[in-house]
């Protein structure tokens, strides 16, 4: 189902002068009936870190062979200034949440984008 024939790095956005006022935000790539991105979203709420969720269904064929290069289930998670991974991974995320705690509030999920 998933393609490497893209590079991982590919998922880094061009960086414009927009991203330079405003930080990206976690992007949660997920599928339905999935576990492991419940359990991802649900972290990432109660922890109050602002998260864009994009279910992979949604996505043409190019765009989800480019997100999920390199990974094999879902979730996919891009963390700018964490990391890319696939799955739930509370080590992860843990270290995703503490990087939040010491940013000012930036607003939740479904927040200021």
């Amino acid at each position: 189902m998933y393609s490497a024939a893209y590079p991982r790095d590919a998922l880094e956005p061009d960086r414009g002068p927009e991203s330079e006022a405003e930080p990206e935000r976690v992007r949660v790539y997920s599928a339905p009936h999935c576990p492991q991105c419940a359990a991802t979203v649900r972290t990432l709420t109660k922890a109050g870190v602002p998260f864009d969720k994009i279910d992979l269904g949604d996505l043409d064929d190019g765009e989800r062979a480019r997100v999920t290069a390199g990974h094999t289930t879902a979730p996919v998670v891009v963390a700018p200034g964490v990391g890319t991974w696939s799955g739930h991974r509370p080590t992860r995320l843990e270290a995703l949440t503490a990087q939040h705690a010491t940013k000012p509030s930036a607003g939740g999920p479904g927040g200021p984008a």
